[in-house]
């Protein structure tokens, strides 16, 4: 049998810790929590007149599951800007419908965003992603849109700010683990990369095609299927090119 609450919310005395934060009385509320610790059960009779015990103890029964492996993916980038060569940024999407807890599989600091020129930046252990939200990363040596609007009262001003420059048409992963040493397809996320990445662990598929190095307010865009973003492991097929005036630059227009 389950434990259960009759009859409303009844303040439990010490030591029990009182209700304030509510305390679950039904086990379903405790579905996707951590199960680890220590589980202590407290029983109050608001009924007067009548006795009972408790025998032979209690015993709990815990079945887990699996979590479900993360759905994050690299949603749109730019590897230069009108700026510098460093006007850049990297985005990060939540691409499922529940809060994700960024947790790194090998006990490092986090998930590693980096190119084939080196690590870019750490999205440290325990940042929480919202359900179809985003992190952004930006280069601290020339990113331009720090004052642009990006919804009521904020502004794309990122989340995290790295200072290494990647190189133009380099390749994106997005890994599991801030350990470069385990830097791997079984710790990989996500990749983008153009045809001339030659690193396989840095694209997917063939590669978009590359772009020229122009001082053009542009950027990859992941395209949507259905409305959520396209993920078919294939750069080419899975982020557009646009650029705020049309410019053609090798990538095609957009």
């Amino acid at each position: 049998n389950q434990v259960t609450n009759y009859e409303g919310s009844d303040p439990l005395p010490a030591p029990a810790p009182g209700n304030s934060p509510v305390i679950a009385t039904n086990l379903a509320a405790l579905i996707g929590s951590s199960v680890n610790g220590t589980w202590q059960l407290y029983i109050l009779d608001d009924f007067a007149g009548d006795m009972g015990t408790v025998s032979n103890g209690w015993r709990l029964t815990l079945t887990t599951e699996p979590a479900p492996p993360p759905v994050a993916l690299i949603s749109e980038f730019r590897l230069r800007g009108p700026a510098s060569a460093a006007d850049e940024y990297v985005e990060i999407h939540n691409a499922s419908d529940r809060p994700l807890v960024v947790e790194s599989v090998d006990g490092s600091g986090g998930w590693a965003v980096a190119s084939t020129n080196g690590l870019l930046f750490v999205i440290p252990n325990g940042t929480v992603l919202p359900a179809r939200g985003h992190f952004l990363g930006v280069n601290l040596g020339g990113y331009s849109l720090l004052s642009v609007p990006a919804g009521p009262g904020t502004t794309a001003s990122g989340d995290l700010l790295y200072f290494a420059d990647i190189a133009d048409n380099a390749g994106l992963a997005l890994f599991r683990s801030a350990n470069t040493t385990n830097f791997n397809l079984g710790t990989r996320l996500d990749a983008v990369g153009s045809t001339l990445e030659s690193n396989m662990l840095f694209r997917e598929g063939a590669g978009y095609p590359p772009v020229a190095a122009m001082a053009s307010e542009y950027a990859f865009v992941r395209t949507r299927s259905g409305g959520v973003p396209r993920d078919s492991d294939d750069s080419a097929a899975d982020f557009l090119f646009v650029d705020t005036s049309g410019a053609s630059i090798g990538a095609g227009q957009h």
